[in-house]
């Protein structure tokens, strides 16, 4: 099919789109993110935070999307967005049969890869089971500050809301995303550009709280850092927890105040779930114990809990056979009922196969 080009309506010089049939390129033409100048050690922070996510070559990808949408009535579109800054992000929409108006955006965790088979397959089960449109990217290889991240998500989100009102678009941030998804639907609404529900898995306050998050596996593998630990260690001067919390706090991440963004907005449409024993955000309680809408919830004995999908995740105090997952499909699509939709297209094949 060959590709055409087409703007928005309203402001042609702001977007630039252009559609195959099975990719979408979208460019964002003007910045709708506060940048702020990266300090040289956030950029270095950021390098190795980030340099742990697995590359996926182009033909695994597609292997991976044929495997998880194959008999499952769900299409996608491959997406190329480009940023106010002029990085080039990946992603990919997922679309329901029949059609939907409502959109959850997925803020993935910081080693999350939307290509891989494992997300691939979480991705198509949202989609499903939430009767939603379901939009997924990569953040850039190398962010250098936390506003690079939230550039990326405002050029994803601005895609999104070219066919979706922000009321029908949902947030869906994990761990690391989110923090990410809390300042990006915050600048949303001060922006006047509209509120989005949020849904929240996992987060952290702000990004300084990523430090036993991030693990920092790259830095702390490194064997002058490994000599330094040890040193210290021995002399039993334990770095305490919130050193690198701190360097992190002032460095990279000082803006990812993801509890006051929550603040701004409404809380009906916010959802917070904390992973009770959670190993990677210890923390979590103390973060949103002051908000209303905070659910805790439990995992299998021997499941990763941080990594855990959503319908492995129970929340606490309400009603058998409720999962995560189907918290989210309330908040995106709460008039979605997936046993009448099995029901629906059971009964129309049986009158298409009657008929013949």
């Amino acid at each position: 099919t060959s590709p055409r080009t087409e703007s928005d309506a309203s402001n042609s010089s702001k977007h630039q789109r252009t559609v195959t049939s099975e990719t979408i390129e979208f460019s964002i033409k003007e910045d709708a993110s506060p940048r702020k100048f990266p300090k040289p050690i956030g950029a270095f922070i950021g390098s190795v935070l980030f340099k742990g996510r697995t590359q996926i070559s182009e033909t695994n990808y597609n292997t991976n999307i044929d495997s998880s949408l194959k008999g499952s009535g769900l299409s996608h579109q491959k997406l190329n967005i480009e940023t106010s800054d002029g990085e080039k992000i990946q992603g990919i929409k997922i679309q329901p049969d029949p059609p939907s108006d409502k959109t959850i955006i997925v803020f993935q965790g910081q080693k999350g890869n939307f290509q891989s088979k494992e997300q691939m397959d979480r991705l198509a089960e949202i989609a499903q089971k939430t009767g939603a449109n379901v939009v997924a990217f990569n953040y850039r290889a190398r962010p250098t500050s936390s506003s690079n991240l939230v550039s990326d998500a405002m050029a994803i989100t601005q895609f999104a809301m070219e066919t979706t009102k922000a009321e029908n678009i949902t947030f869906y941030g994990d761990s690391l995303g989110g923090a990410v998804a809390s300042v990006t639907a915050a600048s949303l609404k001060e922006q006047n550009k509209g509120e989005v529900n949020a849904f929240i898995v996992r987060a952290p306050q702000s990004l300084a709280h990523a430090s036993k998050l991030m693990n920092l596996p790259a830095l702390t593998e490194n064997p002058a850092v490994k000599a330094v630990l040890s040193i210290a260690q021995k002399a039993q001067k334990m770095i305490p927890r919130n050193a690198i919390s701190n360097l992190l706090e002032k460095h990279f991440g000082g803006d990812f105040q993801a509890q006051t963004a929550l603040s701004k907005l409404d809380p009906s449409k916010v959802e917070v779930l904390r992973v009770e024993d959670d190993p990677v955000i210890t923390s979590g309680a103390e973060i949103w114990h002051d908000n209303k809408q905070n659910i805790t919830c439990t995992a299998p004995q021997n499941t990763d809990k941080h990594n855990a999908s959503l319908t492995e995740l129970k929340p606490k105090n309400q009603e058998q056979g409720i999962n995560a997952l189907e918290c989210l499909r309330k908040l995106a699509n709460p008039s979605f009922n997936l046993a009448e939709q099995i029901k629906a297209k059971s009964e129309n094949t049986h009158t298409i196969m009657s008929s013949k």
